[in-house]
């Protein structure tokens, strides 16, 4: 017999991650209901809430959601997406 023990502590990588993630898929929403295509590039800027992000993973987040500048905005509430050129 195998035993397989599991914990399911999370840490504070495994959150930031899952922070990561689901404003990527956020993100990626905001795209389609905008109706940009996949090879449309934005210009990102995100409310201050994710600045933790944004200091430690902003090519990783611009890079799933094709965008070629990502800025911290403390004026902003939401996410806001504008085309490039």
């Amino acid at each position: 017999g195998v035993s397989v023990a599991i914990d399911p502590a999370l840490d504070e990588d495994l959150i930031r991650e899952g922070r990561i993630l689901e404003l990527i898929r956020s993100l990626n929403e905001q795209r389609k209901q905008r109706g940009l295509r996949l090879t449309d590039r934005i210009h990102l800027r995100l409310p201050a809430e994710h600045a933790d992000l944004v200091e430690q993973h902003s090519e990783w987040i611009g890079a799933e959601v094709l965008a070629i500048s990502v800025e911290v905005d403390d004026s902003l509430e939401s996410p806001s997406i504008s085309v490039a050129g």
